[in-house]
């Protein structure tokens, strides 16, 4: 069994597409162009209904058939359902009540009057790769999947880590925050304790 660790680094302006390079027991094999907006709008808003896709680190739980969803939306080629574990990720879950995260495909815009125009539709929270990406993607982890000593197939280790800036810190264990601007309205008799960064 493959150990395959997802490698998200957006920019702070969700408007603009990040990277996702995909390892493979300790190895790159591959980077794709991801889109971590969401359609709730601009700026933080990771912890909004539809909001941006939140920093931290989830793990894949399985590939989900889309081939009955809509094409333009999730595209043909399957689905990764990701659970949260740390950071914003897990925070937008239980306590924002954020959930039905994915990574999956989608067309990219063909409208000359839309500001995603051939480039990578905004999500309702999820993780989005071109049809051609999430389809090689999928081959990717079907791989990982294969044990050649054994000569059988089992779900490979999944691992996501999204986070936000400039370059990917691999010390960081998924649990990276984005600005205070969220945790505002919160107060200290919300009885949560969020971590923040400087």
């Amino acid at each position: 069994m493959g150990k395959v660790i997802l490698k998200v680094l957006l920019p702070r302006n969700r408007d603009r597409e990040g990277t996702m390079t995909v390892e493979v027991n300790g190895r790159a094999i591959r980077k794709f162009k991801v889109s971590g907006r969401g359609s709730a709008g601009s700026g933080d808003t990771q912890f909004k209904h539809n909001g941006n896709t939140p920093t931290g680190l989830w793990e894949g739980k399985g590939w989900q058939d889309t081939s009955k969803k809509d094409p333009f939306a999730y595209g043909p080629y399957g689905a990764e359902i990701l659970e949260p574990v740390r950071g914003n990720a897990l925070t937008a879950s239980t306590v924002f009540h954020r959930d039905l995260f994915r990574i999956h495909g989608g067309a990219l815009d063909p409208r000359p009057d839309s500001p995603w125009y051939g480039k990578l539709n905004p999500t309702n929270g999820c993780l989005r790769l071109s049809n051609q990406d999430i389809k090689t993607l999928s081959t990717l982890l079907y791989n990982a999947s294969i044990d050649d000593d054994k000569r059988s197939c089992s779900a490979p280790q999944v691992w996501v880590n999204v986070q936000e800036g400039a370059t990917f810190d691999d010390d960081d264990d998924g649990s990276n925050t984005c600005s205070r601007a969220p945790y505002n309205f919160l107060t200290d008799s919300a009885g949560i304790t969020l971590r923040r960064t400087p």
